[in-house]
């Protein structure tokens, strides 16, 4: 059996309106249903490792945020804390201690500062590079595309002290060109691909779990114990509303 990596992905952990926010009591519901779940959940260094290794065990988790707002400091880390659970957070470094507006309909939302980053990591969280505005790198020319992705990972090296080989593209807004790029810096990349991770993935492609799906508590435990019914719905619904974007262009 191919073991099978769960990556979940989650932006802000806050009240406000819009797609990337999950409210306070609904991630705590999330991440005390996964603790008491028993699958293993894995630092993104370690999956690497493991999946290199061959130990992976048949399925386990990985938890990862985009956006580094500050709420992950706030709200979202000491739940994770206290059951023990690590994330990673990928930091788009030219926000870092400003605000962040990434999705129009969740509003402007603070972004933690490089000193809180530094405290969260020494606390036992990890970071990720999240490039430097946020971009869309598929519409960067090669220059610029450096730049996004050397500058920040450079900034997040000095200031955290230690190495960056994590990324989330903004929007997981990728092409061939952008890839190769990623490849050569980076150990890992996260896309928005919907579906859980397989061993045989690769590492600079990985598909994620988007959580704002799970806001039920039924169907996040329906996915747990492994029903995968819900999770397609949403995928073939996705899917569906793309077409028609497209269509309508």
């Amino acid at each position: 059996m191919t073991p099978r990596i769960d990556i979940l992905m989650y932006h802000s952990i806050s009240e406000n309106p819009g797609p990337t926010n999950i409210a306070p009591d609904v991630f705590a519901s999330q991440i005390k249903a996964l603790a008491a779940s028993g699958l293993p959940v894995l630092r993104m260094d370690d999956m690497v490792a493991q999946r290199a290794q061959g130990t992976l065990p048949p399925r386990s988790v990985v938890i990862t945020f985009d956006d580094g707002f500050q709420d992950f400091a706030d709200t979202a880390w000491p739940i994770l804390s206290a059951h023990g659970l690590p994330a990673i957070n990928y930091l788009p470094t030219q926000f870092l201690g400003g605000w962040g507006a990434f999705d129009p309909a969740g509003g402007k939302r603070a972004v933690m500062t490089m000193q809180s980053a530094k405290a969260l990591c020494a606390d036992g969280a990890d970071m990720g590079c999240h490039t430097v505005s946020h971009a869309d790198l598929t519409t960067l020319d090669a220059r610029e595309l450096a730049h996004e992705l050397d500058h920040s990972r450079t900034v997040l090296q000095d200031g955290l002290d230690r190495e960056i080989d994590h990324i989330a593209p903004p929007f997981g807004a990728v092409n061939r060109a952008v890839n190769a790029e990623i490849a050569k810096r980076f150990q890992t990349s996260v896309t928005t691909q919907l579906r859980p991770a397989k061993a045989g993935d690769p590492l600079t492609a990985l598909p994620r779990i988007e959580m704002f799906y799970f806001g039920q508590a039924r169907h996040w435990q329906g996915f747990l114990d492994g029903n995968m019914g819900y999770l397609q719905m949403r995928k073939l619904v996705r899917r569906i509303g793309r077409l028609r974007h497209v269509a309508r262009r």
